[in-house]
């Protein structure tokens, strides 16, 4: 099985660190003038309105670099690239649905309903949780339960990064740490739809 090399990574990584100097600049400059400011408040730690344009400078950014290495690295990507459509469909639904929490909060139940939508496209899309490994058990096969744990996974992660978007660079930071680790995670095993997203996440990231 191929997977992107090493320097490959690194390409894909500096291509979007590079878009994201550019974007996120503009972002922040973009939110500034159309007033799209996130003020401090409750949980909130930040003592500056925020832009909160950078998740559409990162949403823009990873699915320009994504699909340009999808075709440079056509050989690399292998079955990868049939499972970016519905990697993009569950990412649609989240950012929108987020992006418009942030100009208009929205009912829990919605937000809700959106990521077990996302998850369910990701569960159609072949991206599901089965068999799952438990530390001292083994594998067990989830057969039917696969979609309910699926589907609760990607549920528990978009809250766990969700409730620490607190402070300034907290969510960010942390998001980081996990790209970079399931970027080596997934180059250990040869997994190139995990090495992809996570040198584009690092790379926009980083810079972010």
């Amino acid at each position: 099985m191929t997977v992107l090399s090493w320097p490959a990574i690194g390409l894909t990584a500096l291509a979007s660190a590079v878009l994201a100097s550019v974007m996120v600049p503009f972002a922040v400059r973009l939110s500034h003038r159309l007033g799209l400011l996130d003020y401090p408040g409750r949980h909130k730690r930040h003592k500056r309105p925020v832009p909160i344009l950078g998740g559409a400078a990162l949403f823009i950014s990873v699915w320009l670099v994504v699909p340009v290495t999808t075709l440079v690295f056509r050989s690399a990507m292998g079955e990868a690239a049939a499972v970016l459509p519905y990697v993009f469909a569950g990412s649609l639904i989240v950012f929108l649905v987020g992006f418009s929490d942030d100009l208009q909060p929205l009912s829990p139940w919605v937000k809700l309903s959106a990521q077990v939508a996302a998850g369910l496209v990701l569960y159609l899309g072949g991206m599901r949780i089965d068999p799952l490994t438990v530390p001292w058990f083994g594998q067990v096969t989830l057969g039917s339960w696969s979609v309910l744990v699926t589907v609760f996974w990607v549920v528990g992660l978009a809250n766990a990064i969700n409730l620490i978007d607190g402070l300034d660079g907290l969510a960010a930071g942390v998001a980081l740490i996990a790209a970079a680790t399931l970027l080596i995670i997934g180059r250990l095993y040869q997994v190139t739809a995990v090495v992809v997203f996570g040198g584009v996440l690092v790379g926009f990231l980083a810079v972010f």
